[in-house]
């Protein structure tokens, strides 16, 4: 009788055992889908340049919310025991939850300047060696963000890390785009990264007219024939202004 019962025990709990298990792994099947929500993503070009407006496009789960990331480094010269560097036309879209980080290596403090209508600050002093500014839930608009501060005793350069947030939502069939404006990153390598799935993408230094950026510089500036005409006409106008007033004496 003993033996009848011990055995029943024994097959309830084996029962129980197998009831659990079947319940872990259903668990598991459907949490699996969720963690890898974005499948694949495609850029436009994969050789965008200078100026380039970048299309993302792909496919997640219907209604997913998205973080798209772009990672992009910059070592700056220190001059005087301090750094700078100017970001223009800085485009913030449309969109929730946008987020803008910089980490600079090598400073004793950063200072991240945003040029909306005025200028607004926000500084932090280093941990360690490395200076952190973030900021969220950025409007969306086009901006002009200066980045300075303190390097470090004896540092030739300060290495920046500027990180770019926005979060995009799949539509009812599982399609996501985003566009993302190439300006204000500098040429080389960098980084985009959708909804776990990192992408490394080199821009190269031409825009989209064939012309380098030093060669649109070039053709901004004044020549200097043209500098020393101007210079030559000024002086000129002196001298006559000069002689006029001496004879009305």
């Amino acid at each position: 009788m003993q033996k009848t019962i011990t055995s029943c025990k024994r097959r309830k709990k084996l029962i129980i055992k197998k009831i659990s298990l079947s319940i872990l792994i259903l668990a598991l099947l459907t949490i699996s889908p969720v963690a890898a929500s974005v499948s694949s993503w495609e850029l436009s070009s994969e050789e965008p340049a200078l100026g380039d407006t970048l299309s993302i496009g792909g496919s997640a789960t219907p209604g997913e919310k998205i973080d798209v990331l772009v990672n992009f480094e910059k070592t700056i010269p220190v001059y005087e025991g301090k750094y700078e560097y100017i970001l223009e036309g800085v485009e913030i879209p449309r969109g929730f939850d946008n987020n803008f980080k910089v980490e600079a290596t090598g400073a004793k403090n950063l200072n991240v300047r945003v040029k909306m209508i005025l200028w607004v600050t926000k500084s932090a002093d280093a941990s360690g060696n490395t200076a952190t500014v973030s900021q969220s839930s950025v409007p969306p608009g086009t901006y002009r963000i200066r980045i300075d501060g303190d390097a470090t005793e004896g540092a030739s350069n300060v290495d920046l890390k500027i990180t770019a947030l926005q979060r995009i939502e799949a539509d009812s069939g599982g399609d996501f785009s985003y566009a993302y404006s190439t300006k204000a990153v500098p040429p080389g390598e960098f980084e985009i990264n959708v909804g776990g799935i990192t992408k490394e993408v080199t821009l190269k230094s031409e825009n989209a007219s064939g012309k380098t950026s030093s060669e649109i510089e070039k053709k901004t500036t004044p020549s200097k024939f043209n500098v020393s005409y101007i210079i030559g006409g000024f002086g000129a106008l002196i001298i006559i202004i000069f002689i006029i007033s001496s004879r009305r004496k």
